[in-house]
């Protein structure tokens, strides 16, 4: 799934949680593209108003299950008030705009929409996980390929994937340093296009480097996605790629988590013909 598409499902389905807490006289709109507009009959500072809040908070607090991947996302809410007075739609999306705007810049937060681990991350990484959503639209990921020798006889026995984030603002970003974060969001659309972008590359590599095999890092978030081993068929097939050369890469912590569930994955895998290598080392993603 491309991350447009993704990012659209994740919102639709905030949508949804979001209708089913609304009184029978309120209603919801979506006005740009991560904003919300509810209108609701209660008095800012009431027990009703409040308890809406906490129930917003508490809802939108709960994962996301997209495309079997499991998301977080974190909100923020400001409020505006009719008072009659002539107001227009317009002067109190405003006026909510205004008081978003000011809550963002003063880093204001609610605690109820954060668990206490996400409450106490560095700021730097809530920043590196919201842009995430944004690398592949933006261009922003781009591949490496570390040769790998034969020791005995120093021939290129194949190449490495290696993943970089050119970050607008923090520069080159290691893979180490951003995928733990993408696993917990958008590891699944960035894999599929890794993966891609290293099957078609490997195609020129070929001409120069024949047999070489190529190694792409994948994570446990990927392998347990039921459809991973059709996604990959799809990915050789596109690219012209015998499955043969793929050898896919996961850590052996991963395979821990969920064994059961990846063994069957594994095994679906190894029936194509592509090559299953395990690391004890790193992250998964080389760096």
């Amino acid at each position: 799934m491309h991350i447009a598409a993704f990012g659209e499902s994740l919102l639709a389905e905030v949508c949804i949680r979001l209708m089913g807490l609304l009184p029978q006289d309120g209603f919801i709109g979506r006005i740009n593209e991560n904003k919300f507009l509810l209108s609701c009959p209660a008095n800012p500072g009431s027990e009703q108003h409040a308890a809406l809040l906490q129930k917003i908070y508490a809802t939108l607090s709960k994962p996301f299950s997209i495309q079997d991947v499991q998301v977080y996302i974190s909100i923020s809410i400001a409020v505006s008030e009719y008072i009659g007075n002539n107001q227009s739609v317009d002067s109190l999306v405003q006026q909510a705009e205004n008081a978003l705007r000011q809550t963002k810049e003063q880093e204001v937060h609610r605690t109820e929409s954060y668990s206490d681990q996400a409450g106490s991350e560095p700021r730097l990484r809530t920043k590196l996980r919201e842009a995430l959503w944004l690398t592949l639209d933006r261009d922003e990921l781009h591949v490496l390929y570390q040769p790998q020798f034969n020791l005995q006889t120093g021939a290129v026995r194949g190449f490495e994937t290696l993943l970089r984030w050119n970050h607008p603002e923090f520069g080159a970003i290691a893979s180490a340093d951003f995928i733990p974060l993408a696993e917990e969001t958008v590891i699944v659309p960035i894999g599929q296009w890794v993966m891609k972008q290293a099957c078609d590359t490997y195609k020129r590599l070929l001409h120069s480097f024949p047999g070489a095999v190529l190694t792409v890092n994948i994570s446990a978030v990927q392998l347990v996605k039921k459809d991973f081993p059709y996604d990959v068929r799809n990915i050789l097939a596109s690219s012209s790629i015998q499955p043969q050369v793929l050898e896919l890469e996961i850590t052996e912590h991963s395979l821990m988590d969920s064994f059961e569930q990846d063994e069957n994955q594994l095994h679906r895998l190894q029936s194509s013909g592509v090559k299953l290598a395990l690391d004890n080392f790193g992250t998964g993603y080389s760096r």
